[in-house]
């Protein structure tokens, strides 16, 4: 069964009204969701959900990144950057791994980004073990 990591709601951006005290804007505002990866024939891929309200002109930059984990640590295998502007709502996946032949190991998608220059997001979802 797959397991969504929780979702993370941002919003970022405070403007100043015409009396000079501090009132939310209309900023960029984001749901996250980091899922597990999954594996099929000798690869893996991270996959993540992105749904984002922002201004025309308000560029993002997500980074979709597979991880293997190891005794010392996370190793990133795989890092897919997207690029869009405004609002959107999808899915982000990375590249494909090859991990044909290299063994059990627990992978784990972790996702990173901003939304134009106050909102930036980071979510990691929970491992699964492949035994590849």
């Amino acid at each position: 069964m797959l397991k969504l990591s929780s979702v993370a709601v941002v919003t970022a951006g405070i403007a100043l009204s015409l009396f000079g005290t501090a009132s939310p804007a209309a900023a960029a505002s984001c749901e996250t969701t980091a899922i597990q990866p999954i594996a099929s024939a000798g690869s893996v891929a991270a996959r993540s959900w992105w749904k984002c309200s922002a201004a025309p002109s308000e560029n993002a930059s997500i980074h979709v990144d597979l991880q293997r984990g190891h005794w010392w640590g996370w190793e990133t295998v795989v890092r897919t950057v997207h690029e869009r502007s405004g609002s959107f709502d999808e899915p982000f996946w990375s590249g494909s791994f090859n991990c044909a032949g290299t063994g059990n190991y627990e992978y784990r998608t972790m996702i990173f980004g901003h939304v134009g220059e106050d909102l930036a997001l980071t979510k990691t979802s929970d491992s699964l073990q492949f035994n590849c």
